[in-house]
C-alpha cells in the first residue's frame, strides 16, 4: 500500500547487488557501466524466480483477506508484510476504531491457524514519535495492535535533521527474547542498513550538515 510494487522491486533488486554497488536512482535512470548493468540484471532475474508477490491496488479489508488466503493456499506463502494497516479500509459502518481492532483479531487468527509469519508496519500517534522511552509505543488507531503482537518494534530517527542518517530501532516487546535499543545507519540510495556501536552513533557526523550551513553564509 505505502510503496507501489514497482518501486519496491526497485529497491530489492538493488540491494541484492551487495552493499554499495548500485545507487537506486542510477539504476531507474540506466546510468550503470556494463558491469554494473549486467550485475543488476542478473540480480532482477534471481529475484524474479523468488515467490515474491506484490500487490498496490486493494482497498479494503475484505479484498486483503483473499488476496492472503489466495496466496497462502495457492502459492504457499509463509511471509505476508502489510505496509500500512492504517490504509486498509473497513467499510462506512465501522470506525477506525472498530476496523482495525477487527483487522488485528483477524490477521491473528490467520498467523496461528496457517503457521505464517505476518509483519504489519503502522503509523504513530505524535506523542510516541517524541517520547523515547523504550516500552511506549502509540500505534496509531488501536492498542490492540501492540497487545497481539509476539515482537513490537519502532524505528525512529535520531534527530531532526533530515541529513542524519542513523535510525534507532526500539524493541519494546518481545514473548520469546530481548528487548531494546538497536542503533542503525541508513543508506537507502544503495539499499542496505547497518548496525551502528555506541562509539560510531556518538562519533557520527552530520556531513552534508556543513556544506548547508556555508552555502547559507555565503550565498
Amino acid at each position: 500500500y505505502e510503496m507501489s510494487g514497482e518501486e519496491l522491486w526497485w529497491r530489492l533488486s538493488v540491494q541484492a547487488t551487495g552493499r554499495m554497488a548500485v545507487t537506486l536512482n542510477k539504476a531507474k535512470q540506466k546510468d550503470l557501466d556494463t558491469e554494473h548493468m549486467m550485475l543488476f540484471e542478473s540480480q532482477l532475474e534471481k529475484l524474479a524466480e523468488k515467490q515474491i508477490y506484490t500487490i498496490d491496488h486493494l482497498a479494503t479489508w475484505e479484498e486483503t483477506k483473499l488476496a492472503i488466503n489466495y496466496y497462502m493456499y495457492a502459492h504457499g506463502v509463509k511471509c505476508i508484510v502489510i505496509d500500512y494497516i492504517q490504509n486498509i479500509i473497513g467499510g462506512s459502518s465501522n470506525s477506525e476504531y472498530e476496523t482495525l481492532n477487527r483487522i488485528i483479531r483477524e490477521l491473528q487468527k490467520t498467523a496461528v491457524k496457517n503457521d505464517v509469519f505476518i509483519c504489519v508496519f503502522s503509523q504513530m500517534n505524535r506523542q510516541s514519535i517524541r517520547d523515547d522511552e523504550e516500552e511506549v509505543f502509540g500505534f496509531k488507531g488501536s492498542g490492540n495492535l501492540e497487545n497481539a503482537a509476539d515482537i513490537a518494534m519502532t524505528l525512529k530517527t535520531a534527530s531532526s535533521d533530515k541529513a542524519d542518517k542513523r535510525r534507532k530501532l526500539i524493541v519494546g516487546k518481545n514473548r520469546s527474547g530481548e528487548t531494546g535499543t538497536i542503533m542503525l545507519y541508513t543508506n537507502y540510495g544503495y539499499g542496505y542498513i547497518d548496525e551502528m556501536t555506541q562509539e560510531q552513533w556518538d562519533n557520527y557526523k552530520i556531513q552534508s550538515n556543513t556544506w548547508k550551513n556555508r552555502w547559507k553564509t555565503t550565498r
